[in-house]
C-alpha cells in the first residue's frame, strides 16, 4: 500500500487522482448496466452474483491489483484504456 508521503509528493499519482475526481460519475453503474443487459436477455441477475468467476477474469483482476499495489495505482489506466479501446463501437458500410 502506497504510503500518505507518496501520495501526497507523487505528481503523477496527483494527476491521476484529479483525472479520476473529473470522471468518476461516467464511470459508475458499469456493473449494474451488465446486471441489467443479462437480465434482457434472460439470465437471472442473482445467478450472476452468487457464481463464482472464471479463472480469465481472477486473472485479469488479480494482475490489475497487484501493479496497482506493488507498483504503482496508474497502471490501472492500460487496463482501462485497452477496455475503452475495444469496446463495442457501431459502423457503417
Amino acid at each position: 500500500m502506497l504510503s500518505l508521503v507518496v501520495v501526497l509528493t507523487d505528481r503523477v499519482l496527483r494527476a491521476f487522482g484529479d483525472y479520476l475526481d473529473r470522471h468518476i460519475l461516467e464511470e459508475t453503474g458499469h456493473d449494474e448496466w451488465i446486471l441489467d443487459d443479462a437480465e434482457v436477455l434472460g439470465i437471472d441477475r442473482k445467478l450472476l452474483l452468487e457464481r463464482i468467476p472464471k479463472q480469465t477474469a481472477a486473472q485479469i483482476v488479480g494482475s490489475q491489483y497487484y501493479w496497482m499495489y506493488h507498483y504503482h495505482p496508474v497502471s490501472m489506466l492500460g487496463l482501462h484504456r485497452r477496455d475503452g479501446r475495444h469496446s463495442a463501437k457501431a459502423e457503417f458500410n
